[in-house]
């Protein structure tokens, strides 16, 4: 596309784009607020044409060879809309396998930017404005059956990967983090984008609360038989209620207790020394 076409086409754009955030600025917002609006939303704007035109001059070489041009139209002249999928889509498959148990935005990116020079294309648009166009098209459709492959395994075994990352978590004394999280599907060689990562370690955080909840009702049903039976075996051993010895009769019983439960199981029996 001619430079100045493209640079006004490119104007048009951040016109209209503009406008549209404007629109969802309310009348009440203060100046700095629309401001920082605005300013995000430009930002953004900005980064993704940065990133075009990058790839642009990554794969447009000043000088351009006829004779390879016009190879490249031999060979890919006859290709069909199929052809073209089945070629991305091989391409995924074969280069990056790891798209096939995970996603991640990045990565898919940097995948379709390596896509040409990986099959020896230096000037894709000798095929043609139309079929690198299909190509675009091709890699929209392949990044949607990653997506939707991996959206089903994470509906299938985000349990799993949850129970299975909190004992994770124990055996490392790791806290439950988002970057504890990425560690841990790192060691599983599992790629995973960061909404993905975000919901997982949200469901993650609601199952710590939910065992702590029951952990607590269950010390609070038998923390009653606990003073009783721990009176019983002191007697028995001929020892005194003191917290050492409190914390050998849980472990005979193979109970794990926190500092609290025995401080309240004291405060129960109220001849600790």
């Amino acid at each position: 596309m001619p430079e100045d076409k493209k640079a006004s086409a490119d104007d048009a754009d951040l016109v209209h784009f503009l406008e549209l955030i404007e629109r969802d600025v309310d009348e009440s917002d203060n100046r700095r607020l629309a401001a920082q609006i605005i300013g995000s939303a430009l930002t953004s704007y900005m980064e993704g044409m940065r990133e075009y035109e990058a790839e642009e001059a990554e794969e447009i070489p000043l000088e351009c060879s006829f004779a390879q041009d016009e190879q490249l139209k031999k060979k890919y002249s006859s290709w069909t809309d199929d052809d073209i999928f089945q070629w991305v889509s091989e391409y995924i498959r074969d280069c990056y396998p790891e798209f096939q148990d995970g996603f991640d935005l990045k990565l898919f990116r940097a995948a379709k930017q390596k896509f040409w020079s990986y099959n020896n294309i230096s000037n894709r648009y000798a095929l043609g404005w139309d079929f690198v166009e299909k190509v675009g098209l091709a890699f929209n459709h392949v990044e949607q059956d990653v997506k939707r492959r991996f959206s089903e395994r994470v509906e299938r075994e985000s349990d799993t990967w949850i129970a299975e990352y909190l004992d994770w978590l124990i055996v490392n004394n790791l806290k439950c983090s988002k970057s504890s999280l990425k560690t841990y599907f790192g060691h599983m060689r599992l790629h995973i984008d960061d909404a993905v990562l975000t919901e997982v370690l949200l469901s993650a955080k609601k199952a710590i609360r939910e065992n702590k909840e029951r952990g607590y009702k269950n010390i609070m049903e038998n923390i009653e038989s606990w003073v009783l039976n721990f009176k019983e075996w002191a007697d028995q051993k001929h020892t005194k209620y003191t917290k050492q010895s409190l914390k050998v009769f849980f472990e005979e019983m193979n109970i794990e207790v926190t500092e609290l439960v025995l401080d309240e199981i004291k405060g129960r029996i109220g001849r600790f020394h």
